[in-house]
Parts: structure tokens; sequence; C-alpha cells
């Protein structure tokens, strides 16, 4: 008992501080009842709740163990106060009595309490029932799986990327060339023809066409006097002027061949044939070297270019013995009489 205190005459004694009460006019030292979270006989000494325990009514009821997997500090007084540990969440049962239930594989819990278990991350999976810490493993390069995944084989192949094909779970990059725009295990498909792609392309778009090629959704080859040495070209590019090209689908400037000397041609020029003689020159095959053309100069006096590959004499001159001449004037015999 406490300190005896005098009221109205009648000395009253106080009940064991702050661990139990009694009611006003208690005549009787059993009339003092252990608090919410003690326990103890009435009138008799109140302990504690121990820890992982809670009491929520005075009296000498006995302290009520928490629910399995959960904790409370001493002298709790509310079923409220028993948290779940880490690892387990709270699951709630029938008129407002819960428990602590593991957090299943694919979750963590690294603080005790009643919050949701936490799911690993996109791309990660995790095995282990009632974790403690973030035991989020990756999935393998090249793959991902959705939140929350219990094993590796949650993990598909991502977009650019298809499965090795011998059993494991690695993903391979789609080789150049290819694409695959969906996930999963589904092989890599082939750009269109005359066309290529970098490796792990994830779309048709990725597919651009090769060098020597142009256009968007199909490919064609670039033309004899014309070349593309970029991949992904939508338009071939003419041979400079002065030069030509019978190559077709060439892919560098280097296939544009130089016009033999003395002689020019348009842009775009896709033959030999193309290439004309400058005025003052005309076409000739050197039977020495099998293949060879040139434009010679036109032979002297005053000879001169007059269509394509060839010389002729100017106006009122006539060729004769390799040279042009200056036309003589016919004189009439009539003219001779007269005189």
């Amino acid at each position: 008992m406490g300190s005896p205190m005098l009221t109205q005459g009648v000395l009253c004694l106080t009940c064991l501080a702050c661990r139990s009460d009694s009611r006003a006019g208690s005549a009787q030292s059993t009339d003092c009842k252990c608090n919410q979270g003690y326990t103890g006989a009435d009138g008799g000494i109140c302990v504690p709740c121990e820890a992982g325990s809670f009491k929520m009514t005075s009296g000498s009821d006995n302290c009520t163990l928490c629910p399995p997997m959960s904790d409370s500090p001493a002298a709790s007084t509310s079923a409220s106060q028993c948290l779940c540990r880490v690892g387990h969440t709270r699951v709630d049962g029938v008129n407002g009595t819960f428990t602590c239930g593991a957090c299943p594989a694919g979750t963590y819990k690294d603080i005790p309490g009643f919050d949701a278990c936490v799911k690993c991350r996109a791309g990660k999976y995790s095995v282990t029932v009632a974790a403690t810490t973030d035991t989020c493993l990756p999935c393998p390069f090249g793959a991902s799986s959705p939140s929350g995944s219990v094993s590796v084989i949650n993990c598909t192949c991502d977009k650019g990327y298809t499965s090795s094909g011998d059993g494991s779970e690695t993903c391979l990059a789609c080789e150049p060339g290819k694409y695959k725009d969906v996930t999963g295990s589904a092989p890599c498909m082939y750009c269109f023809l005359n066309a290529t792609s970098k490796a792990a392309s994830d779309s048709l778009d990725d597919c651009v066409c090769n060098k020597g090629f142009a256009g968007v959704s199909s490919c064609s080859a670039c033309t004899p006097g014309t070349y593309t040495d970029q991949e992904g070209s939508s338009a071939c590019i003419l041979c400079a002027a002065g030069k030509y090209s019978s190559t077709e689908a060439a892919d560098d400037e280097s296939w544009c061949l130089q016009c033999f000397s003395n002689s020019f041609s348009e842009k775009g020029s896709s033959s030999f044939k193309n290439c004309t003689c400058q005025r003052g020159f005309e076409f000739v095959v050197n039977a020495s070297l099998l293949g060879s053309y040139a434009c010679d100069a036109c032979a002297p006096g005053a000879l001169y270019k007059t269509f394509v590959h060839a010389c002729a004499c100017e106006a009122r001159r006539v060729l004769s013995s390799l040279a042009c001449h200056v036309c003589m004037r016919l004189v009439s015999p009539m003219s001779v009489v007269g005189t």
C-alpha cells in the first residue's frame, strides 16, 4: 500500500503508485486493481506485461501474448502495440484480430510495423521468403521481369534480345541485320533485303539500307553513275561531272572514274561513252592498249570538233592530205572569153 491519507475523518491508504487503481470509497486492499499493461493479484504487487505481450483491461488478468512474429514494448496496453517483425506484415483476421504473415518471395520488409512488404523492382527477382533486407537479384543481361518476381524464370528476354536456345536463361543480342520488337524467347527477324541494323535492334525502323543501296521501307541498288557510302541513305549520290561509273550498287565515291584526258561528262554519267571530247579533239581507241581510250588533238590546219568524238574542217575549207585547205574559187570559162 501507499502512504496513508485522511479523508473526512477516515484514514485511506493509497494503492501502489502508477500500477493500480481503486474506486472511490474502496474499503479494502483487494479493491486495488492492476492497471492496463500491468498484471498481478488484486491488492498485490503489479508487474508490467513483458515485451511481446499486452493487457487491455484493469485487474488481475494475465497479459496476452502478441501474435506470432510480432513484438511490443513492456507494459503494452493494446494489441496495436504488437508490431510485426521485419520480414513479416499484418494479415487482418475477424473481429479486429490479426496475424503477422511472412513476406512472400519477390518481396522484403526491413522495418518492423504494419507496412506492406516491398516488391522487388521490375528487372529483379527474389526467391527468399520472409526477407528482412533487399535480397532482390537482377535478371540476366538483356532480360527483364515485372515487379515482385519470384524466380529467374520470370525474367524474359527484352526487345532486341533472344533466348540462347541452350536451356539457360541467357539472352543474346540480335545480330546486326536483325531485330526483335517483342519480349520473350521469340527469334530475331531479318531486316528487309539489302538492309542492315545495329546489334540488339528492337524495331523494324532500326533497319536501314546498306551502303550502295537507298530507300526507306525497301532498298534499291544505286544505278550506274551513282553511289552511296553511308548506311541509311534515302537517295543515291550522282557521280561528279567529268566522271562516270558503270558499277551497280557502288558503295564508295571511288567507283566514279575520271574521264580520259581532254574530255568531259555530265553528272551521273554511267559509261565512258558519256565522256565527250573537248573542242579540237577527237575520240580514238588505242589499239596497242586494249580497252584504252583517248581524245587526241585534231590534225593541224584549223581542224575542230563539230560533233561528238569527231573532227571536221571549218566552213569554206576542205580536208586534203590530213589538213584543211581553203576552198578554191571556181572561175567560169565564159568569163575568160569575155575578157
